[in-house]
């Protein structure tokens, strides 16, 4: 199994690595942060009790036409749906300090009822556990981010840099070969301009035209030769009232984004 790397979290006198068994669809990547985010709504619910119920936080179900809504997807079919499903229960993670390794699925059932249009489905209870404690910054993308980003490579290279967002400096310098590893690309795009073109340029304007992104990003190319070998990206922050002093959006739509 080939594995993407991405150091995201720092313990006392140690380092947390979260690895991916492969890459996403945009239809996976934005199925699991709607999970991901109702699940972190019933675990936010359940801390305000005495003991948690891990059942509660772990099962719910959503409706097909939630999800296309939502997550603004456009049109998709039952067999689209089940392939996704039938591959995100497959999607395993690796969470890897200098002590331990641990290997595990991030869910453990899918039920996709068709007369019902519904999507049943329970989170593994190990990676729940994770989720809530060290890996709680790593997946803590909204629903609001995910939705304005409409590719892959995007959601991915947002959700690496704002892991580094709140840290003292503003630019992170990844090897090409690197940061293809981490988006689970290291097959794809040999030639560099295709993936400058098709990954970073793209995420880049998207990124920077979400009207949800808490920052927006540059990048220059740092040169071994005549041949870029490394991409070091700097983190652009939006000020507290960016988008009023923008202009860029209606005021429905700040007070969403504020909410």
């Amino acid at each position: 199994m080939t594995l993407s790397v991405q150091s995201f979290a720092k313990l006392p006198n140690d380092y947390v690595i979260i690895e991916r068994s492969r890459g996403l669809s945009l239809l996976e990547e934005k199925l699991v942060y709607m999970l991901i985010n109702s699940m972190q709504k019933r675990y936010e619910d359940s801390k305000r009790e005495e003991q948690f119920d891990y059942n509660y936080i772990a099962s719910a179900s959503i409706s097909f036409d939630e999800f296309v809504e939502n997550m603004q997807i456009g049109s998709t079919n039952r067999k689209e749906i089940a392939l996704a499903l039938e591959n995100l229960i497959l999607f395993a993670i690796a969470i890897r300090t200098s002590k331990q390794d641990r290997f595990l699925t991030m869910f453990t059932e899918f039920i996709a009822d068709y007369e019902t249009n519904t999507i049943a489905y329970r989170f593994n209870d190990s990676f729940i556990m994770y989720f809530t404690d060290i890996c709680k910054d790593y997946f803590k993308l909204s629903v609001q981010e995910v939705i304005a980003l409409n590719s892959t490579h995007a959601i991915r290279i947002y959700q690496i840099l704002k892991t580094k967002q709140n840290m003292t400096q503003c630019a992170f310098e990844y090897n090409v070969l690197e940061l293809k590893k981490m988006i689970n690309i290291q097959d794809k795009y040999k030639l560099y301009s295709d993936f400058k073109r098709k990954v970073i340029e793209l995420a880049k304007q998207q990124i920077n035209n979400s009207e949800a992104s808490q920052f927006n990003i540059d990048y220059e190319e740092i040169k071994t030769g005549k041949a870029v070998t490394s991409i070091k990206f700097h983190i652009l922050k939006k000020g507290k009232n960016y988008y009023d002093e923008n202009g860029t959006l209606p005021r429905y739509k700040l007070d969403l984004i504020k909410k």
